[in-house]
C-alpha cells in the first residue's frame, strides 16, 4: 500500500516539475507563418478563399476540394537574415477512397554562429523546423 502511495504522489509531483519546452510556453511555432502568397496577403488565416492551389490545405484542412486533384504545389519564401521558408504539396483524388493529400513545411535559419559559455566561438551551425502532413477528405 506505501509503495502505491509513492507511486501516486510522484506521478502527479514530477510532471509538473519537467517542462518540454524551456525556451517559452509555444512550440511549432513557424507553422504560423505563411508560407504561401496568397495565404499572407490574407492575413496568414484564411477559412473560406477556395483556391486551386493544394498547398492552402497545409494551413486549413477544410480546404482540401476534390478539384484539387493530382494538383502539385510549391512554394519558396525569402525572409530576412537568410531564413527561407518552403512548401511542398499534392493533392489526389481516389475516387471511393476520398480525397488524399501529402504535404512538407521546411523553414531554414541560415548559419548562425554558435559560442560557449565562456563566449569563445566554437563554428556555425545551422537550424531548421520540418513539418509532414498527409491529409484526408472525403464526401457522403
Amino acid at each position: 500500500m506505501k509503495a502505491i502511495w509513492i507511486v501516486c504522489v510522484l506521478s502527479i509531483g514530477l510532471p509538473a516539475a519537467g517542462h518540454g519546452q524551456a525556451g517559452g510556453g509555444r512550440s511549432m511555432t513557424f507553422l504560423n507563418t505563411p508560407g504561401i502568397a496568397k495565404l499572407s496577403a490574407l492575413g496568414g488565416i484564411n477559412i473560406s478563399n477556395v483556391h486551386d492551389n493544394a498547398g492552402m490545405y497545409l494551413y486549413n484542412p477544410a480546404l482540401l476540394q476534390t478539384h484539387h486533384h493530382n494538383v502539385f504545389a510549391i512554394h519558396h519564401t525569402f525572409y530576412f537574415a537568410d531564413i527561407q521558408l518552403n512548401t511542398l504539396a499534392y493533392a489526389l483524388d481516389l475516387g471511393k477512397l476520398g480525397m488524399w493529400s501529402a504535404g512538407l513545411i521546411y523553414m531554414n535559419y541560415g548559419l548562425l554562429d554558435g559560442f560557449d559559455d565562456t563566449g569563445m566561438e566554437t563554428g556555425g551551425f545551422s537550424v531548421a523546423d520540418y513539418a509532414i502532413s498527409l491529409g484526408h477528405s472525403h464526401t457522403s
